[in-house]
């Protein structure tokens, strides 16, 4: 940029934080500035900030305006490894010019600025004329090492000498990496826009490797493109349906579209998508049934189907009873005629005082559980753990044991994996003699023991999860429902349990 009383500017001047100073300090230049803004709306995403374009560099005397560089160094980047001919500078180099342009005078119609912008001699743009307050940018290429010169030449009927805002050079850098596959990268940019993803999620998705987007896993290959097998997109503040482009990314393995706002219905393409291993809906707004055939997948274990915390979806494959239906059904229970209802009390009072007597016998009968031995109970290994616990993501408790993770089995059902730590002072002992306790304890509010690991030095018990928070929190929260409920639904309990029901 020309010298300004800014001697460096950034961000927020900039919004890509890039750093712009003056450039030199040439007695032969002065400054032409404007209070007024700039706009940078039509120079596109390689755009300079509008304080920067309010300041222009034009000659003191003359009519022309040049400047030049040699190397690399000159535009404070060091030389490429890949291209330093051992001499300080790179035969094979290609630059990038990028030169800015905004009229900041406003001029009579008699008076106008035309130049001829040159590179090494060689004429680029003729009789450019710089719009008034409004930016543009002239790009083109360098190649070559050794020095390289722009001249801005005033033409023989302009009345003023040529201005220039603001310059950019980079050194283009060969990428050996191929791109992205056509339809994954389609995909991706489709996803980007429908869902305006505040994300690193700029060029190729995949490529260069050290760049990819934020979020991705890649495939590469030294003679195909590359394609997309794992997209993470949890808590993105994803909203509204789940859009068809996810179904184009026929390499995917893994996707995760949790923790977001996600509505609508499970589309059917999902259960389409032929490498998909893993499919994460926890915790959006989702309603309606699941596509059979992903129920149908899930059940035969070719896919993880994570779908809980979604109030308003159906987990059984049936259609959904809209709750207008609902509604008529609890209405009609209500204007039942009270004469049959007090019947029914009086019916259900003689059963309930007649089982009174056995009430400790059916106690312990419905609250026993037959002994087991904890080697009979499922045994996993730790690469079985790792799959079912997403390689142990998501933590949900610690003990004197060790860590308790959320982990879900082949079907979808919910487990807690409590691994034994390697700073535990608990050993092989200790753990056996934890799981078989916990076989002998057996009681429909206490969570059971599914299985165990205990391969080489990992050693894991793998319980039933009790979501909803603890013990203590659910009998809460059962006696607030309880006193909630009708005496016409406290009627049907009282019959129900007379009936053994």
């Amino acid at each position: 940029m020309p010298r300004t009383a800014f001697d460096e500017s950034r961000y927020p001047y900039d919004p890509y934080d890039r750093l712009w100073q003056s450039y030199g300090d040439d007695s032969s230049w002065t400054n032409v500035t404007t209070t007024a803004a700039v706009d940078v709306s039509n120079i596109s995403r390689s755009d300079g900030p509008s304080m920067i374009l309010q300041s222009a560099a034009t000659p003191v005397n003359g009519t022309r305006l040049d400047f030049s560089w040699s190397s690399l160094e000159d535009i404070a980047h060091p030389p490429s490894p890949s291209t330093d001919n051992g001499s300080g500078s790179s035969s094979g180099i290609t630059y990038l010019l990028l030169l800015y342009f905004a009229e900041v005078q406003r001029l009579p119609s008699d008076v106008v600025r035309l130049f001829d912008i040159l590179v090494d001699g060689v004429a680029g743009r003729q009789r450019y004329a710089p719009k008034y307050l409004s930016a543009e940018v002239v790009r083109t290429t360098v190649q070559g090492a050794g020095q390289h010169v722009v001249s801005l030449v005033a033409t023989l009927d302009s009345t003023l000498p040529p201005i220039l805002n603001g310059l950019e050079i980079y050194s283009v850098q060969p990428m050996a990496e191929l791109t992205t596959n056509s339809r994954d990268a389609k995909a991706m940019m489709a996803i980007r826009e429908k869902y305006e993803l505040k994300k690193n999620w700029m060029g190729d998705p995949c490529a260069p490797k050290a760049f990819a987007w934020h979020g991705l896993n890649c495939s590469y290959s030294s003679s195909d493109p590359a394609w997309i097998t794992a997209l993470n997109l949890s808590s993105s503040v994803l909203s509204g349906a789940v859009d068809l482009s996810f179904g184009d990314l026929k390499s995917l393995q893994y996707l995760d579209l949790s923790n977001n706002s996600l509505s609508g219905s499970i589309p059917d393409f999902l259960a389409q998508m032929p490498a998909l291993k893993l499919l994460d809906l926890s915790s959006n707004k989702l309603s309606g049934s699941i596509p059979p055939d992903l129920l149908q997948k899930r059940q035969n274990g070719s896919l993880v189907l994570r779908i809980g915390n979604n109030a308003n979806l159906c987990d059984n494959g049936s259609t959904c009873q809209p709750k207008s239906k609902r509604s008529k059904r609890i209405l009609a229970i209500a204007t039942a005629a009270p004469i049959a209802v007090a019947t029914l009390l009086f019916v259900a009072a003689v059963l309930i005082l007649q089982r009174r007597r056995n009430k400790q016998d059916t106690w312990m009968a419905n609250n026993a559980r037959p002994k087991s031995n904890v080697f009979k109970n499922r045994q996993f290994t730790y690469k079985d753990l790792k799959l079912i616990t997403a390689n142990f993501k998501e933590e949900i408790g610690q003990g004197g044991f060790g860590s308790v993770f959320l982990g879900y089995l082949e079907d979808g059902s919910p487990v807690a994996v409590k691994m034994c730590s390697k700073t535990s002072s608990q050993g092989d002992k200790e753990f056996l003699a934890e799981a078989q306790h916990l076989t002998r304890v057996h009681h429909k509010n206490l969570v059971s023991l599914i299985g165990y690991c205990k391969d080489k030095k990992h050693l894991a018990l793998v319980y039933e999860c009790m979501q909803g928070g603890n013990l203590e929190d659910r009998l809460r929260g059962e006696a607030s429902i309880a006193a909630a409920l009708t005496w016409h639904e406290r009627l049907k309990i009282a019959l129900d349990s007379a009936n053994g029901l």
